[in-house]
Parts: structure tokens; sequence; C-alpha cells
């Protein structure tokens, strides 16, 4: 699985691709469910498959003045986005001019 963590390290010449965008923190059924068919749907038209995450958690920088304890650190969660069949993953950073 391919990870990029700035926009810039996505190959210019990188193919059509089917992607989807979250957190993921915690990588749940509902999130595997929406992996599967990323994947599923890719595969059928010969394309990539891709997810586009955040670091660190967007609530930590928005609110943080909210405890938010991470169910996943980011190197579980991209272990298990690479276990969900996912081709690459694009972590950006979050901070406050990003969003």
């Amino acid at each position: 699985m391919y990870r990029w963590y700035d926009l810039a390290e996505v190959p210019s010449d990188w193919d059509e691709c089917v992607a989807t965008i979250g957190v993921f923190d915690g990588v749940h059924r509902g999130h595997q469910h929406v992996l599967a068919k990323v994947v599923q749907r890719a595969r059928a038209r010969g394309a990539t498959s891709m997810a586009l995450t955040f670091e660190p958690h967007p609530v930590r920088i928005l609110h943080p003045d909210v405890p938010k304890r991470l169910l996943t650190p980011l190197p579980v969660k991209l272990r298990l986005l690479e276990q969900s069949g996912l081709d690459a993953v694009l972590v950006l950073p979050f901070t406050r001019d990003s969003h």
C-alpha cells in the first residue's frame, strides 16, 4: 500500500482512483463497509483505491479544550487501512489553516 503524508507526494501521473475521506479512528465496521465498497468499485473500474485521512484528529485542533482519546494511533490506523485492501492512503496534516 502506498502511503503519502503530503499532497505533493502523490505522483502527478496517478491515474483514476476511487477515494474516501475520513478520520477513520478505530476503523470500525462502518468504516470497513465503506472501505470495502471503495476497493470493490476501484477494482470494477480498473482504478486504484485510496483513503484520505488526517493527523492529528481534527477535534484536537478545532476543540483543544475537549479531551479526545483516540481509539487507534496513526501506525495502527494505517495497518488497519492496509488490511482493508486499499491501494493507497494519503495522510494530510490537520491544522487551523487547513479547515
